[in-house]
Parts: C-alpha cells; sequence; structure tokens
C-alpha cells in the first residue's frame, strides 16, 4: 500500500524533483524498514550542526509528511 502511494506522489510530484530512480531508491528502503533486522531510533540533533548532525533529514522528513498530508496520505499505509 505505502508504494502504491509513493508512486502517486512521484506522478503528482509538481515541482519535478522526484524521478523514477527516486521511487526505487524508496522502495528499495521500505523494503529494509520493514524487515525484523531495522530498529528505529532518535534522529541526532547537534545544535552546532556539526557533520554527523541530521537536521537535514528531519527537514526532509517534515517537507514529505506536509506534502503526504496535502495528498491526504499518512506514512502509515
Amino acid at each position: 500500500m505505502i508504494l502504491q502511494r509513493v508512486h502517486a506522489f512521484i506522478k503528482h510530484d509538481g515541482l519535478r524533483f522526484t524521478s523514477r530512480d527516486d521511487g526505487a531508491l524508496v522502495e528499495t528502503v521500505q523494503r529494509g524498514l520493514k524487515s525484523r533486522g531495522y530498529r528505529p531510533g532518535p534522529l541526532v540533533m547537534d545544535p552546532a550542526c556539526g557533520v554527523n548532525s541530521e537536521h537535514s533529514i528531519a527537514v526532509l522528513q517534515s517537507w514529505m509528511r506536509d506534502a503526504a498530508d496535502r495528498m491526504g496520505t499518512t506514512a502509515a499505509g
């Protein structure tokens, strides 16, 4: 179900930044997230925004959540 929504997002992406290659990457990541070996954890948020900080990932996740909300979808399914 999530992959169908990813494909719908790629087709709907008005900014044209999302490509078919990105879709294949997302599919691979989704398979990994569903594996028994994946354990979610918090992002590393270095206040100094050092090289190990994941601020950019947090921003990207926020953008993706906003886009999904606008499309009426959620990451849950």
